[in-house]
């Protein structure tokens, strides 16, 4: 397997301290060491592997003043734990080195020792930092397929060279059942299994032990047989089993995105393609590294009542008929997530108010980290005021904040005067029309383009350069992000009581170097990293929570 991605050297003045092992402060759930479960006051050393699952999480002391957390469903191993060692100037540099290669870590640095450098590699990203609360997360992509009746098939997931792996499983026919397992141990793996007609069943491994190794297997009828191909790019080596039974298809996994979000002190975030490619992470900011391939971009925009369509005056009566309320609605199986989304909707419903009817909150918040604190602290305080099971099984959270509170966190006039709660179309259309509803939307989308333009622009090319040094020089990069953005997809829609709507696009990140490299050249890699941003409020909750 591919070592993770190499470390950006932090060098300090050296300060004598004694190699000490790391210990298991508080344990909740299921959580192992090597494989077997731990407890309260394990003790733990270079090589040792914790794992956590669902529900479950653990803290682990480095020393009194430093520590991480464990998040659940997580893998991490302590690489370096104090290991000295020296530079070329002769200085010593004692190293705390973990590898998160599933799931979330927290760390909190109060006070590290003189000389320590503090790292997490992650399979496509590093962190280095000093004196700083952070939190690192890898997303993972699941892909479901499933074809004709009875047939149960899985994972469709892009493998990251080195480390994750590829898998596909699709179920075809009554009773199909297909299910791979894909590994890699040099380069790119990848393994394809297919199960086909009555009973069929297939179960396939492919592993890559070259730069790249396919293994393709398939299964036909009853007691199905398995065969693996190894094709060019090795040596690869394909090794497929047919068996009945098999127990249920299994879904596949692969990294998807390495998320950084800071709450306190500064990261220093390294790409593993290039280790000229960092940013620097900021108090209550985040940032998002992720393979080309399968990165996506997402922007909000947000719309407002025209005056030339209602006139002046209906919207200001409307305005005056309600109080200064915020409404945030989150829906989701679980009611702890599903609270979460309602606080990161209002939070976003906040961001794109204007102080002064001119900057943006989200403006303000990346140029304040005081400011960000207090407006985030604020919103922790919204109140419950509706928690209802739905007919498909979900729960709905209504949650509901004061938005003069708002202003007095922020410190200035905010322009608004009406609840601002999310609404049905069909009540939008009648408070409001269907006129104002097309140019208020259509406003939100050219808002959510414009966003999505200002996110390419921010794409990192180097710890110097972003998409945009290349811009002022060249106009035809311009256009051709004009261009780009309008490949993006609405996949959200919200109305608002203010008569304000707010939409959220998506496109594919994929269309960047494609569409920009012949203007600029081969400067993106092989992995998509995204200038910091104001931080979601679902990671600084998580993350405020560890700190408590």
């Amino acid at each position: 397997m591919k070592r993770l991605a190499p470390l950006l050297l932090l060098a300090f003045p050296v300060l004598a301290v004694a190699p000490q092992p790391a210990t298991m402060t508080l344990v909740q759930g299921t959580v192992t060491v090597d494989g077997k479960v731990a407890a309260q006051g394990h003790l733990l050393g270079v090589g040792s592997t914790i794992g956590t699952e669902a529900a479950s999480f653990c803290d682990v002391a480095l020393d009194a003043a430093n520590s991480f957390r464990v998040r659940e469903s997580s893998t991490v191993k302590v690489n370096a734990l104090w290991d000295e060692s020296k530079k070329p100037d002769g200085s010593v540099v004692k190293k705390v080195t973990l590898d998160l290669t599933r799931g979330g870590l927290a760390s909190k640095l109060d006070k590290l020792p003189a000389g320590t450098e503090y790292v997490v590699r992650t399979p496509i990203a590093v962190a280095a930092a000093r004196g700083t609360f952070f939190g690192i997360d890898i997303g993972i992509a699941k892909v479901g397929v499933d074809a004709g009746p009875g047939g149960a098939g899985v994972v469709a997931g892009a493998g990251v060279p080195g480390l994750a792996r590829a898998d596909v499983g699709v179920g075809a026919g009554p009773g199909g059942v297909g299910v791979n397992a894909g590994a890699n141990v040099v380069g790119v793996g990848a393994g394809a299994g297919v199960g086909v007609g009555p009973g069929g069943v297939a179960a396939g491994a492919g592993v890559g032990a070259g730069p790249v190794g396919i293994g393709a297997n398939a299964g036909v009828g009853p007691g199905g047989v398995g065969v693996g191909v190894g094709m060019p790019g090795g040596p690869g080596v394909g090794v497929g089993v047919g068996a009945v039974p098999l127990p249920p298809p299994f879904p596949g996994t692969a990294v998807r995105a390495i998320n950084c979000g800071v709450v306190q002190g500064n990261v220093m975030l390294v790409s593993g393609d290039n280790p000229n490619k960092s940013v620097n992470v900021r108090p209550y900011q985040q940032t998002t590294i992720s393979p080309w391939e399968i990165a996506q971009l997402r922007a909000r925009g947000s719309g407002v009542l025209s005056q030339r369509i209602l006139g002046r005056q209906f919207i200001q009566q409307r305005q005056a008929q309600a109080a200064a309320k915020l409404r945030g609605v989150g829906v989701d199986k679980d009611e702890p997530i599903a609270r979460q989304k309602a606080y990161s909707h209002i939070a976003h419903i906040i961001y794109d108010l204007k102080i002064e009817g001119e900057k943006p909150v989200s403006q303000l918040l990346m140029q304040d980290e005081k400011l960000a604190k207090k407006l985030f602290d604020y919103v922790a305080t919204a109140k419950v005021v509706a928690s209802e099971k739905q007919p498909d099984g979900t729960v709905q959270v209504v949650l509901e904040l004061d938005g003069l509170g708002v202003q007095d966190a922020l410190g200035g006039v905010i322009q608004f005067k009406q609840a601002i709660a999310p609404i049905d179309l069909a009540e939008y259309g009648k408070l409001y029309g269907p006129m104002a509803r097309v140019t208020t939307e259509r406003a939100a989308e050219v808002d959510a383009l414009r966003k999505m333009a200002e996110k390419i622009y921010g794409v990192v090319i180097d710890s110097n350069t972003t998409v945009e040094n290349f811009a002022v020089k060249n106009d035809t990069i311009r256009q051709t992000v004009t261009g780009v953005v309008q490949g993006a997809e609405k996949v959200e829609t919200t109305y608002y009581s203010d008569g304000s709507c707010k939409v959220v696009m998506v496109m594919n990140a994929a269309l960047i170097p494609k569409q920009l490299s012949p203007m600029m050249g081969n400067v993106f890699g092989q992995n998509y990293m995204g200038s910091p941003e104001v931080i979601e409020f679902a990671n600084f909750e998580q993350l405020m929570a560890r700190l408590k």
